[in-house]
């Protein structure tokens, strides 16, 4: 059975996360790639033992468990350190990724994650969609939120800027200024388009 992959990115609080429910309520195999970190993040997780083995205790807490904040805090101080931290935790990711694609049964399968280039990433998607937000709606938007205080947010997005998350050549940009409505809207469109790719393939 054929299936088209799209890879939804976008920076920081620009819509991605809303975007893939989008798709996973019409239909799609919905995958967050945050979800899989969470797990290799896990005690004894993949993830887990490389970040102590690179980075050393001072980032577990006292229940053993990674220190996610301290260490957030300190990879986006540093773009050299942020590309360490992702070289460490994004092969893991990719083939757990890639797993989840090989054993759903689903026409469509939508992956959400910041990074979408790159050698590991094109290897496994079709098609790539970059949510489009301005920097004003992305602070506003994200001022209810307790997950980031306002200065956290303008770290993680400068350095996303810095690291230039965006892929050189994405199939669909989708504008996020506007309503829910509008972008649902847009999001319609290149599902009905998918569709129709994966009856041709």
């Amino acid at each position: 059975m054929s299936k088209t992959v799209l890879g939804i990115s976008g920076y920081i609080g620009s819509g991605k996360t809303e975007a893939g429910i989008f798709f996973k309520e019409v239909g799609a195999f919905f995958i967050d790639a945050d979800r899989i970190v969470d797990r290799i993040y896990q005690v004894d997780g993949e993830g887990y033992k490389k970040i102590k083995n690179f980075f050393g205790d001072e980032f577990i807490k006292k229940d053993g468990k990674i220190n996610r904040k301290k260490l957030r805090k300190f990879v986006f101080s540093d773009v050299n350190k942020l590309k360490i931290l992702n070289g460490l935790i994004h092969p893991p990711v990719v083939r757990e990724i890639q797993r989840e694609i090989l054993s759903c049964k689903d026409h469509v399968v939508v992956v959400e994650a910041v990074y979408i280039d790159g050698d590991m990433m094109n290897g496994i998607l079709d098609k790539k969609l970059w949510i489009e937000c301005d920097e004003d709606k992305i602070f506003a938007r994200a001022a209810g939120k307790a997950k980031y205080d306002r200065n956290a947010l303008a770290e993680i997005f400068k350095i996303q800027k810095e690291i230039k998350i965006k892929p050189d050549k994405p199939d669909y940009i989708v504008d996020n200024g506007g309503s829910m409505a509008d972008l649902k809207k847009q999001l319609k469109k290149i599902w009905e388009e998918l569709n129709n790719i994966e009856k041709i393939g």
